[in-house]
């Protein structure tokens, strides 16, 4: 007799458990490799981290070029808080992309409106909303 499966049954059933038993394992890897990537994502969404840009408002966003008079930009923290005082958000603007900011009421955004700062806070699940611990000023 040769051959190295020799003492192996000749039937359907074996192979198929052969078969059953490796996709298991299979499954059971790539579960604890999502869960682990699931575990990674959210504790680098929930922890600290800090930014620097631009308090600014939701009505204009990255620029206040459509408050303009007379082609003069109007002053970007006057220009903030009208907005905010007419129904705006404060908002975020670091690196060209502008992030909501879920705690509206922090004191140094009124300070800060319209001047470069460096934000500490959390992302939240959403990936376009801080929420602010910490403001000061950019040097």
């Amino acid at each position: 007799m040769s051959g190295s499966h020799e003492s192996e049954p000749d039937n359907a059933d074996f192979h198929d458990r052969i078969l059953a038993a490796r996709l298991d394992a299979m499954n059971k890897y790539a579960l604890f490799a999502a869960a682990l990537a699931f575990v990674l994502v959210n504790s680098a969404l929930g922890a600290a981290n800090t930014w620097t840009g631009k308090i600014t408002d939701s009505m204009c966003d990255k620029d206040h070029s459509m408050m303009a008079t007379g082609g003069k930009q109007p002053d970007a923290k006057d220009c903030t808080l009208a907005c905010v005082k007419g129904g705006s958000k404060f908002v975020f603007v670091s690196s060209g992309k502008v992030y909501e900011i879920a705690n509206q009421d922090l004191p140094a955004l009124k300070t800060l409106a319209g001047n470069n700062v460096k934000l500490t806070g959390e992302l939240e699940s959403d990936g376009k909303t801080i929420k602010a611990d910490n403001l000061v000023a950019a040097k």
